[in-house]
């Protein structure tokens, strides 16, 4: 049931709308702009291969930290839930958490690695670690 409400949102207005937070936030250069807006073209015509090549290739030049942190979070995404790449999408939400100083942000990404675990790898162990630290979250910290 968790499973099904999970996938229902279209996923490119998922993307589309993620982005907006991405492009809106940062000082950018040309070449990372036009890089950007190129990912956000792919994903709205949900070619995501192409999406999370130009992600990557993006990560590898000089990125401040905040889109990086963004980058992740969508090629996360894109390997949860259009690859079905659930370890892959657990490397990038592990990336955003150690990455960012925010605690929503980290909460999301364990949250997310949670759900992968228990809805779709049938992994309940590692399910049951992360959600009790969750728990651990202070309550000013998820608002």
């Amino acid at each position: 049931m968790m499973k099904d409400k999970f996938l229902k949102i279209p996923i490119y207005l998922l993307f589309s709308s993620a982005f907006f937070i991405v492009l809106s936030g940062c000082d950018l250069s040309p070449r990372i702009n036009e890089e950007l807006v190129a990912a956000q073209e792919r994903v709205k015509s949900q070619d995501y291969k192409e999406a999370a090549f130009i992600f990557e290739r993006i990560l590898h030049g000089n990125v401040p930290k905040d889109l990086k942190i963004k980058i992740y979070y969508q090629l996360a995404e894109i390997n949860s839930l259009n690859f079905k790449n659930y370890q892959q999408a657990i490397f990038y939400y592990d990336k955003l958490a150690r990455e960012s100083e925010d605690p929503k942000w980290q909460i999301k990404a364990e949250e997310r690695k949670a759900d992968i675990y228990f809805l779709f790898l049938r992994n309940y162990k590692d399910a049951i670690v992360i959600y009790k630290k969750l728990i651990s979250f202070s309550r000013q910290d998820r608002e």
